[in-house]
């Protein structure tokens, strides 16, 4: 007979595994600045990881699909920022697109044109070139290197 084991997984969020079986409670872990966790911290890490996807991107074309992880994690990194600074908390997820969502309702919400949307949409799908994808990876090149640049531009000028 299967033994059921419940993890703790934070405070909110827990998972339960039962004869193979594995579910999430819906809830996501939020972290805020009681776990450790800076505006000022998370931004200069996505400065970091957007400064070092542009090394990559201009060594060789070798090194875009870490260039495009990195580009992911840099964007994730600054909404997860203004959220910790608009709502006090951030939730534990990589999606772009919800974090956009939920930075659409706070107080700081980003402007963003049609093709800012569209580039993000883009770069959220990067985030699995993390590892070998058996039926294709998403394709990234210098012209959207040179988006992403300017996108990040434009949300630095954004912040509060």
């Amino acid at each position: 007979m299967p033994r059921e084991v419940r993890l703790r997984t934070s405070s909110i969020s827990s998972c339960t595994c039962s004869g193979g079986e594995f579910t999430i409670a819906q809830r996501q872990r939020l972290f805020t600045a009681a776990d450790g966790y800076s505006e000022v911290d998370l931004l200069r890490f996505a400065r970091d990881h957007l400064a070092s996807a542009k090394v990559l991107w201009t060594r060789s074309f070798d090194c875009f699909d870490s260039a495009g992880v990195l580009c992911h994690l840099g964007l994730e990194l600054l909404f997860k920022a203004l959220l910790l600074y608009s709502n006090g908390a951030f939730p534990a997820t990589h999606d772009l697109a919800y974090l956009l969502r939920l930075l659409a309702k706070s107080p700081h919400a980003l402007r963003l044109t049609q093709a800012q949307s569209a580039l993000l949409v883009k770069i959220d799908g990067l985030f699995s070139l993390r590892y070998p994808e058996p039926h294709g990876s998403p394709e990234i090149g210098d012209e959207d290197f040179i988006r992403v640049e300017a996108l990040v531009r434009d949300l630095v000028r954004q912040l509060p």
